[in-house]
């Protein structure tokens, strides 16, 4: 088995031996039998034995010197792996101990040391890699011969959470994922010091094939660089060293938005200037699927032009996705024929691209053991921003969208899959809310229109007017009789739902009302403006007095409040501009929790089903959740996108489902 992936299976041990939380959560994620077969094959597509070999396998040999008692990574061993398992077992020993202590402090220098290193060497290639994918040069006629065949990538299983070892190992039609990614003829790995004589010997333009190539090494390093402070992480930890685990999570995000924002993003633009006139982003090769849908079209045009250097390929469009987001023909609808050009035969360097679509999987999965995810599961649903969403009463799995596209839209987050959609506003849904027994949904829009759709139907059944500006958020009434919106306009209206009459408006606010809700119980709604105050109105006074006044007056925060929930008995959550949190009793107006989210903002909050937790969206693409009762900061998601902007717990609280400014709609596990 590869060392790289071999440490995996060692940092599995330790965990169990000295009960370190962490090194048992990577475990799961990353299952030892899952980490073993993808090791025993890893010199076929990753490229570490030969990227830096020594100090590597020398640290790595330090580590299992401790763990065991003695070095198990003995070339020697490497073929009699059932004598290496009869022996692994970890010795026992404690951290309590101060010469154990010292040994795993040393260990964490070890590896911190090869980390840096290896980042260094990670920020010269990835400056190098910006300046030559400038200079890209596009040949059509590039030289095809004695080029072997594409593997077939259309049933090769994308790593999920739900992916066991047994499925992944599954013959039949499907491709193991090892085999996968291990090419038919072996492409000799680079050496060493590969990118540097890549770097001195090329003159000139270069081509896509040199482009594909360096990112391919450089992912291979930037796994090595993540693991090298996988095992620190992890032994901080069980040193109870805090500063240290914090250093090292702000190290590792840091190198994965590396890989998203430089590599990945060349990736992407090397792939649509290559092949095709349609232009592809990064933005849209962060859904995983997409980019597997890519490397599928990738591997069929280079079918279709293995005899011919000028082919068309007719590829059927018949996922929603491609047509909500982009499509091979931007006039072609579901269902129909596109016809589209390949303009060369594929080469060398375009075998490398299914081999990276893996190893990022592999790279996506090891880091999500640290809440970094770069590829969650998901699906990009709304063009230029997903705006609000709801889960349907009926099934836990749909969830109902509104983008900044003015287009509601039904998805299945388990299938990705979109099942229906509502079109009639002129401008962003900026909320939604779907009636009891999912019979209507009811949404507002910058258009100044609040529309009440037939679920079954898909048709606009009514349409309500009145706000004189856009209108910002809506709520129905847990007796489902009223509805509460906002406005852009300042002022709040209640509608009776039954006939449609607007019955109260809400004159208070100087600025924006920003959101509105109901208390559970009904008897109450709050407002939140951009005048910096929320306002807690009684309802029997709004609907009944000709002289209404607020209840209580919320006036704490310093910048625009942005979004306020409700919770029973009596909780009221609010984020702000002003970089806080705040939590209080709406009853009696005292303030229960004061949290700090600088350097940013949370711009969406939501409570858990029970009330026990509650989840903060902030523009930096990271959801914070935190304890109800302490205000205690429990998890921190960091996800690569373009930022939160609507946040809720799935049904079961097992997810948390996240609406984004590019308009994914995503599920993280929890």
């Amino acid at each position: 088995m590869d060392d790289t992936f071999k440490i995996y299976d060692d940092l599995s041990r330790l965990g169990q031996n000295l009960k370190i939380p962490y090194l048992n959560h990577l475990s799961k994620i990353l299952s030892p039998p899952l980490t073993r077969k993808l090791g025993n094959s890893a010199n076929k597509y990753f490229n570490i034995r030969d990227v830096d070999a020594g100090e590597f396998r020398s640290t790595h040999q330090f580590l299992c010197d401790w763990i065991y008692g003695w070095n198990v990574a003995i070339e020697d061993f490497d073929e009699k792996e059932s004598n290496i398992e009869i022996q692994r077992e970890p010795r026992s020993f404690t951290l309590d101990d101060e010469a154990e202590k010292q040994e795993a402090e040393k260990l964490i220098r070890a590896f911190e040391r090869l980390a840096e290193g290896y980042q260094d060497v990670l920020k010269k290639w990835n400056a190098e890699l910006e300046e030559r994918s400038l200079n890209l040069k596009i040949d059509d006629d590039q030289p095809t011969e004695n080029i072997p065949p594409m593997e077939s990538i259309n049933s090769i299983k994308t790593i999920t959470e739900e992916t066991d070892t047994e499925e992944l190992s599954s013959k039949g039609n499907s491709i193991d994922l090892v085999e996968a990614i291990a090419s038919e003829e072996k492409i000799q790995p680079p050496s060493s010091n590969f990118i540097d004589e890549f770097l001195e010997d090329l003159q000139g333009p270069y081509s896509p094939d040199q482009i594909y190539t360096f990112i391919d090494s450089i992912i291979d390093y930037t796994f090595l660089r993540i693991t090298c402070s996988i095992v620190s992480l992890g032994l901080s930890e069980g040193l109870k060293d805090l500063e240290s685990f914090t250093k090292i999570l702000v190290k590792l995000s840091e190198v994965a938005s590396d890989l998203i924002s430089k590599t990945f993003r060349i990736l992407a633009d090397v792939l649509a200037k290559d092949f095709y006139e349609d232009p592809i982003t990064s933005t849209e090769l962060r859904d995983i699927n997409i980019f597997r849908w890519w490397i599928q079209r990738y591997s069929a045009l280079f079918e279709a032009s293995s005899n011919s250097s000028k082919s068309t390929l007719r590829l059927r469009d018949s996922v929603m996705i491609r047509e909500s987001t982009f499509s091979i023909n931007s006039n072609s609808g579901k269902g129909e024929i596109s016809d589209m050009p390949m303009n060369k035969k594929p080469t060398v360097g375009h075998r490398k691209i299914p081999k990276v679509y893996l190893k990022l999987q592999y790279i996506s999965k090891v880091l999500s053991s640290i809440d970094i995810f770069l590829f969650p599961v998901g699906v990009l649903a709304h063009r230029r921003g997903l705006k609000c969403m709801q889960v349907s009463s009926l099934n836990s799995s749909f969830w109902i969208t509104g983008g900044y596209d003015g287009i509601i839209r039904i998805f299945d987050i388990n299938t990705l899959s979109c099942h229906a959609q509502y079109v009639g506003h002129r401008s962003i849904v900026t909320d939604l809310k779907v009636t009891k027994k999912d019979l209507h949904i009811i949404s507002v829009s910058f258009d100044r229109t609040i529309k009440i759709w037939n679920v079954q139907t898909a048709v606009c059944e009514r349409t309500f007017t009145g706000h004189s500006d856009g209108i910002t958020s809506c709520d129905i009434s847990p007796d489902q009789r009223y509805l509460a919106t906002s406005s852009m306009d300042n002022t709040a209206r209640i509608y009776d739902l039954v006939n449609g009459v607007c019955v109260a408006i809400v004159k208070k606010h100087t600025k924006w009302i920003k959101s509105i809700r109901f208390s559970p119980d009904g008897t109450h709604v709050a407002t939140a403006s951009l005048d910096h105050k929320v306002y807690i109105w009684d309802m029997r006074q709004v609907l009944h007095s000709k002289n209404m006044t607020y209840t209580r007056c919320i006036d704490v925060h310093h910048d625009s409040v942005l979004c306020v929930v409700m919770q029973k008995p009596n909780l009221l959550l609010t984020t702000s501009r002003d970089m806080t949190i705040r939590l209080f009793d709406y009853v009696n107006g005292s303030e229960i929790h004061c949290i700090t989210m600088a350097p940013s903002w949370a711009c969406t909050v939501c409570f858990s089903g029970d009330g026990q937790l509650f989840a903060a969206g902030s523009y930096d693409n990271t959801i914070s959740i935190f304890r109800t009762k302490s205000g205690e900061r429990i998890r921190q998601l960091r996800i690569f996108n373009s930022g939160i902007l609507t946040v809720s717990f799935s049904e079961n609280e097992q997810y948390i489902v996240c609406g984004t400014s590019d308009g994914f709609l995503q599920q993280i596990p929890l």
